[in-house]
């Protein structure tokens, strides 16, 4: 399978920010409003290949699935400015400054994640069979970028299906984990950085029940 970047037939954007800063020195504040911001939105070239083997008691496939690179770009910009503006408290006059609003880059990275698995019948029947896989998911987003956050996912599942006397079942567990970079939330009047990171854990139960009449 491949799929081409899209056609873009309709984009619209806004942004707003106003935020205000009080301490001793005085009040410090920033504002920006444009209804009429400039939204663009890339998407990679994709691939997705695959293989299979199969026997009667035994299936295995391996797949890939690849994105293309995407150089920087600005995702929301504008023409308008940011106005800053500052009051002191000794005579209250406020002082008004402008600068130009960056916008917010967007890069993504080439990457190609795998995913393989299968199941094996426990009998020649059939009639109870194991399954199996693990996974990649790795982010595409590069380290220019200002707007998403890059987590890469590792996962793998395990379960065993069966047939009684007319019911169909499967159980099995799902387990995927990940962790990202260092992220800045906030600076501080002072100039330090308050920085986090995200950790993904999660184990999930599978199922299933059917029966034929």
């Amino acid at each position: 399978m491949i799929r081409l970047p899209a056609i873009m037939v309709y984009r619209t954007g806004s942004y707003t920010s106003d935020g205000l800063a009080v301490n001793a020195a005085g009040s410090e504040g920033v504002s920006f409003f444009d209804p009429s911001a400039k939204f663009t939105y890339r998407l990679p070239t994709e691939v997705h290949l695959g293989i299979a083997r199969t026997s009667p008691r035994f299936e295995f496939e391996v797949d890939a699935h690849a994105f293309s690179a995407i150089s920087p770009y600005a995702m929301l910009s504008s023409t308008q400015p940011i106005v800053t503006y500052a009051v002191a408290p000794s005579n209250g006059a406020p002082s008004v400054a402008t600068q130009a609003f960056g916008g917010f880059t967007s890069e993504s990275r080439g990457v190609v994640n795998v995913s393989a698995g299968g199941h094996v019948a426990l009998t020649s029947s059939g009639i109870w069979r194991v399954h199996f896989g693990a996974e990649t998911d790795l982010s595409p987003v590069g380290p220019a970028d200002e707007v998403f956050t890059r987590i890469d996912l590792y996962g793998g599942t395990l379960g065993i299906s069966g047939t009684k006397a007319g019911f169909q079942f499967s159980v099995g567990v799902n387990y995927r984990a990940g962790s990202s970079a260092s992220i800045s939330l906030r600076r501080l009047p002072g100039g330090d950085v308050i920085n986090t990171s995200i950790e993904v854990r999660s184990i999930g139960l599978i199922y299933s029940l059917s029966y034929k009449f």
